[in-house]
């Protein structure tokens, strides 16, 4: 298996695993419960900001070619439009299940967690990459 279909695999086993969390409602209490008072949001966003960043690394180095820089506009598309998707799912498992609907701008500000996590991607490439071009020849950056 090559190294972009390993990670184009690993990108979608990470996105069925998220999309399915985001949909389960036991997931969203834990969340919103591990800080108490207006502040409960922060630990849901930021375990979402680091979904997208997993999945939009992973893409982002499937699209790279050997050795290649990959443009920071492929992990910030990869999260922004995977977030969106999620937005879509969530909005008709809701429908279904005939529950509220979340106001538009969570929609927003959830899709701007993608966008920021794809940014979060781009930034690990890029020190994964200087990190690589320090390292010796011969060796994998391996400690």
């Amino acid at each position: 298996m090559s190294r972009s279909t390993a990670w184009w695999v690993a990108a979608t086993i990470f996105g069925a695993v998220f999309l399915y969390l985001s949909l389960q409602e036991g997931v969203y209490d834990f969340s919103v419960g591990l800080i108490a008072g207006p502040f409960h949001i922060y630990p849901r966003k930021i375990m979402a900001t680091l979904s997208f960043s997993i999945l939009s690394y992973c893409v982002a180095r499937a699209v790279q070619g050997e050795g290649e820089p990959v443009s920071w506009t492929v992990p910030v598309t990869a999260g922004t439009l995977f977030s969106t998707c999620i937005e879509i799912a969530q909005h008709y498992w809701e429908v279904l299940l005939d529950r509220p609907i979340e106001p538009r701008i969570w929609n927003l500000i959830d899709i701007g967690t993608g966008a920021v996590g794809g940014l979060l991607a781009a930034a690990a490439l890029a020190w994964t990459r200087r990190r690589a071009e320090r390292a010796p020849r011969g060796e994998h950056g391996g400690s």
